[in-house]
């Protein structure tokens, strides 16, 4: 029986929305913006978009050699593996994938040479992830709620080029109006990478994150991350207290 089909596909994780696509450049996007506003949006600038393409493209350009692979993405005539997705055949190879911890690696330990894909993953974005893995070539949508599927993807199928590009792409759209979705985001997906750039956010309004009842409810390592940034804008007493708060409260939960 192939590997998953007896499992139901994931439902993808609904979120607020965060981003608008392609915001006409007039729009400001201050970090001093309330967070107040429950319609509150943070928009992307279309020059921005461009900026963080030449950034991605900056990030996964580099292994030139991985560029022979694009005409094995999808070749039947060179595959031993097929994936399913939405009932659509898709050809792979498993010498290619096997390098990758993760879905791909349990995939072929199985045996199985026909395999049902049960993630919540389109025919596009799954080739779009193969590709990734066989030439470094990562292309992302505008989108925050697009960007996000892939960085679980990247965690999904173990590919750490894709989660370092997602989480720097998303890091340089957070603000304190989305810092706390996105904090809630990093934890949902373990992703320390795009939490580490968040901790700029948080430093530079770590007067307000502190009294955030939601700061008493971040995990240890997130904690030892922030003390561990140098541009934390608060008294050390202060600090010392909102610690021992968020002591309390761990020991509480």
């Amino acid at each position: 029986m192939p590997l998953g089909s007896m499992k139901k596909k994931k439902k993808r994780r609904k979120r607020k929305k965060l981003i608008m696509k392609s915001a006409p450049p007039a729009t400001s996007t201050d970090d001093n913006t309330s967070a107040d506003d429950p319609n509150e949006t943070v928009e992307i600038k279309s020059y921005e978009l461009k900026r963080l393409n030449e950034r991605e493209r900056e990030l996964i350009s580099k292994d030139k050699l991985l560029s022979k692979n694009a005409s094995l993405v999808n070749n039947k005539n060179m595959s031993d593996l097929v994936f399913v997705i939405d009932g659509k055949d898709f050809y792979a190879h498993s010498q290619l994938l096997y390098g990758f911890p993760g879905k791909f690696q349990q995939y072929i330990e199985s045996g199985n040479k026909r395999i049902d894909i049960d993630e919540d993953i389109t025919y596009e974005e799954f080739q779009n992830i193969i590709t990734v893995a066989y030439t470094g070539v990562l292309t992302l949508p505008s989108d925050p709620e697009g960007i996000f599927a892939y960085l679980d993807f990247g965690r999904i199928f173990g590919l750490d080029r894709v989660k370092d590009v997602c989480a720097w792409t998303l890091g340089n759209t957070a603000t304190y109006t989305n810092l706390w979705e996105y904090v809630d985001e990093c934890v949902y997906y373990d992703s320390d990478q795009l939490f580490n750039i968040c901790v700029k956010v948080i430093a530079k309004h770590a007067k307000d994150v502190l009294k955030d009842d939601r700061f008493f409810t971040l995990p240890g390592k997130y904690i030892s991350l922030i003390l561990e940034s140098d541009e934390i804008t608060v008294e050390e007493i202060d600090l010392f207290k909102a610690l021992i708060k968020w002591g309390e409260f761990q020991v509480k939960a």
